[in-house]
């Protein structure tokens, strides 16, 4: 292992890892509200609770309105809305809650082309050998 300037470590210490603002965010137009929002991925609980709770309980009614409520942040990437605002922001327009969606499982790579491309930008090890 290679030592970082002045003999540190080159790796990052937790302290720094946990002080990163390592989320994706973009911004969406969305033409129904005739506006642009600001979306950003899922954090890793996230992803993770999503994923136990389909697999206890199956995906429920209102999957989008509650994904929706928790991506949808001002330009400092607080949530604008609570857990609780999803039956009202499931009252609006199917188009729009699925445009803020899709954008989100996008940018979280959980669409069928992120999972084809799963693995092929990762990084290799020492001791690693290529494949012939």
């Amino acid at each position: 292992m290679s030592k970082g300037q002045n003999g540190s470590s080159p790796y990052l210490s937790k302290d720094a890892i946990f002080a990163l603002d390592d989320l994706e965010y973009e911004e969406v137009h969305i033409p129904s509200w005739d506006t642009t929002i600001r979306v950003r991925e899922l954090t890793a609980m996230e992803r993770n609770n999503m994923g136990v709770n389909f697999a206890k309980d199956g995906v429920p009614p209102d999957f989008y309105p509650r994904i929706a409520c928790k991506v949808i942040v001002d330009e400092n990437g607080k949530r604008k809305f609570t857990d609780g605002d999803a039956e009202r922001l499931g009252q609006k327009s199917w188009k729009a809650v699925e445009l803020i969606v899709n954008t989100t499982l996008r940018l979280s790579g959980m669409t069928e082309e992120a999972a084809e491309n799963a693995g092929k930008e990762s990084v290799s090890q020492p001791g690693d050998s290529p494949s012939a």
